[in-house]
């Protein structure tokens, strides 16, 4: 199987996955810290360490994902200003809902810079590092906003697919930026015209 298909393969069963436990209900809790949340968002990053730590294969195949489409598929941050219309629904209490929504919209639009200027040979390693600085700062706001409130909505569909999935999957995306420029990948790009870009990268991400 190739490596994108493989690929695939892995993220749609992570997916799958994730959508059957909390049809099941296996994220909720009636109190105390959502350790089974927690799990959830570790179990990713650690497959994936390990992966990439114990299979040269692995590392290589990571490694050469096309870094733009890394970069692209940050945009998808701004989907946290579901937030926002969680707490004027009343489903999400502000003190959580607000900072961890504009968290992400201001992720997604920083992506946005960081990939026109990777498009055009001009992103520098100190600002991939700050943008990775904003995206995980987000995560940590978030999560310790979610925890001090424990939201009870956060535990259900579809308000527990951010924290099960899309933490993890944009903190391996942040990681992954971040060792293809110690591998140097990302100053090796060739400059790509962004008109030329923009509908591989909405049909790929």
């Amino acid at each position: 199987m190739k490596p994108k298909y493989a690929l695939a393969v892995i993220l749609t069963a992570w997916v799958a996955i994730v959508v059957a436990i909390s049809f099941a209900g296996g994220f909720q809790t009636s109190s105390g810290p959502p350790v089974r949340v927690v799990i959830a968002v570790a179990v990713p990053l650690v497959l994936f360490a390990a992966g990439i730590r114990m299979s040269q294969r692995i590392r290589r195949i990571i490694l050469e994902l096309d870094p733009r489409m890394v970069l692209a598929a940050q945009l998808w941050r701004v989907a946290g200003a579901a937030f926002l219309f969680g707490w004027a629904a009343g489903e999400l209490p502000a003190e959580f809902a607000v900072p961890a929504g504009i968290g992400d919209i201001v992720t997604g639009v920083v992506a946005a810079s960081a990939l026109a200027a990777l498009l055009h040979g001009k992103l520098k390693r100190s600002g991939l590092w700050a943008f990775t600085a904003l995206g995980v700062g987000d995560f940590v706001v978030a999560i310790v906003t979610g925890v001090v409130t424990r939201p009870e909505r956060l535990d259900l569909l579809p308000w527990v697919l951010f924290p099960t999935l899309a933490v993890p999957f944009f903190a391996i995306l942040h990681i992954l930026s971040l060792l293809q420029l110690t591998k140097g990948r990302l100053e090796r790009e060739p400059e790509l015209n962004a008109s030329e870009f923009a509908p591989a990268a909405v049909s790929s991400v």
